[in-house]
């Protein structure tokens, strides 16, 4: 069967999904949505996984292996704190996860969230723009790459200057470093040629 054709009839039957499982997708009541995905050329199949919903199964066969805490673990100063924050993102707070804040917030089920705040997306956090740094008028905004121009540029005017002083010392005889060669070297002795001894039948040069 012609490859588009047998795509066609596979989407037709309902055996090709039309989009991809993910966390944000809110097709589960897990507090934490979280997605296995595997697919392979080779095989031409993939696999997913809602890893959560499984999760969720085997935490009530071994409840002596995990715990919730009501609270959030800032770890940056390794504090609790029990009480949700308000949004603060940049983008509009996703729905997957607004219902599980109002959940948290007001101690009920995600699915009651879900349902009692279905029709009323009005009320779901929006983004707050970061603010802009203030440019000045009249002068340039700041470019990265113009001051990494000018390290560059004032790194090889050192090192020009570098050569130069060396340079000098060479012509006056007192450099002790040469370019490519060792720090520690130094200039060769001169040597007064000693006399060979003279034998019998031979003439000394």
């Amino acid at each position: 069967m012609n490859p588009s054709l047998e795509r066609d009839v596979m989407a037709a039957l309902s055996v090709l999904p039309e989009d991809m499982w993910d966390t944000m997708d809110d097709l589960c009541d897990c507090m934490y949505p979280r997605i296995g995905m595997w697919t392979n050329p080779y095989l031409a199949e993939t696999l997913e996984v809602r890893m959560c919903c499984i999760w969720k199964e085997l935490y009530q066969l071994f409840p002596g292996f995990m715990r919730v805490t009501p609270a959030f673990l800032d770890y940056n100063k390794n504090e609790w704190a029990s009480e949700p924050i308000d949004w603060n993102g940049e983008e509009d707070m996703p729905k997957a996860v607004w219902y599980r804040h109002m959940a948290r917030k007001e101690g009920i089920p995600v699915a009651e969230a879900r349902a009692k705040y279905a029709d009323l997306d009005y009320l779901r956090p929006r983004g707050i723009p970061q603010p802009k740094p203030e440019v000045i008028e009249g002068e340039p905004a700041f470019n990265p790459l113009d001051m990494v121009f000018e390290m560059v540029t004032g790194l090889a005017q050192e090192v020009a200057k570098l050569y130069e002083i060396t340079d000098r010392l060479d012509a006056a005889g007192l450099a002790s470093v040469q370019r490519g060669a060792s720090t520690n070297r130094r200039p060769a002795r001169t040597r007064t040629p000693r006399a060979l001894p003279v034998g019998d039948g031979e003439v000394a040069s």
